[in-house]
């Protein structure tokens, strides 16, 4: 399948930035000087960035509001996106190749727009995208295809010809369930789904150059 359009996430699909989320709670402790417990990641993963700072400040002690504390998790946040989140390997190269064949690329994102923006420009790839589509933006998240369909209307591609390439399972299947095709890209932190991901995707890809190798991707 050659598609029309391709609609791509960001985190874990683009950018390897997902183990930074799972860390994130680690890190800002770090920070303080203060060494997290066992299992800290398992506790927060359910929980807000502001539960998160209510839970530093009464697990740990932490002697700041947690405003502040969600203030300093936020600029930390924006450190990484700014400065340190890197592509995954090969990425660049599929984003390119796919422009040079004509195809049209758009982002769908979870990540705030100026973050996923300073990502983008700074690995480069920034001017690839006919633009920037967030779930702040459209209202709701991935658990809704809202973000996708407001992506493909910035392509003006047929649906059943825009490529949604994803890693996440939650977002593969409400793709899936809106009538896109999927591409799904492999991530450490949905290996746990994987095989749920491989059964619910038009196609699953270990790494980029798969995906090259699969669309028969040439200059």
């Amino acid at each position: 399948m050659i598609p029309a359009g391709i609609i791509f996430d960001l985190d874990g699909t683009l950018l390897d930035s997902m183990p930074h989320w799972e860390h994130l709670g680690e890190d800002y402790l770090r920070h303080q000087q203060i060494e997290p417990e066992p299992g800290l990641n398992e506790i927060l993963r359910s929980l807000s960035l502001l539960q998160a700072a209510d839970y530093f400040r009464n697990r740990y002690g932490i002697q700041k509001s947690a405003k502040t504390i969600l203030e300093e998790i936020r600029m930390q946040i924006a450190d990484f996106y700014q400065r340190q989140a890197k592509l995954k390997p090969q990425a660049d190269t599929f984003v390119r190749k796919i422009r040079a064949m004509g195809i049209p690329c758009c982002l769908a994102t979870a990540t705030e727009f100026s973050l996923a923006q300073a990502a983008l420009e700074r690995t480069g790839i920034l001017s690839l995208f006919q633009g920037i589509l967030t779930c702040t933006q459209v209202g709701s998240g991935k658990e809704n295809p809202e973000i996708f369909h407001a992506a493909r209307a910035v392509l003006k591609t047929p649906q059943q010809q825009t490529l949604v390439f994803e890693d996440a399972l939650h977002a593969i299947l409400t793709a899936k369930r809106a009538g896109y095709p999927v591409a799904a890209i492999s991530d450490k932190t949905s290996a746990r789904d994987e095989i749920e991901i491989r059964k619910v995707s038009d196609y699953y890809f270990k790494s980029f150059s798969e995906a090259e190798e699969l669309f028969c991707i040439q200059y």
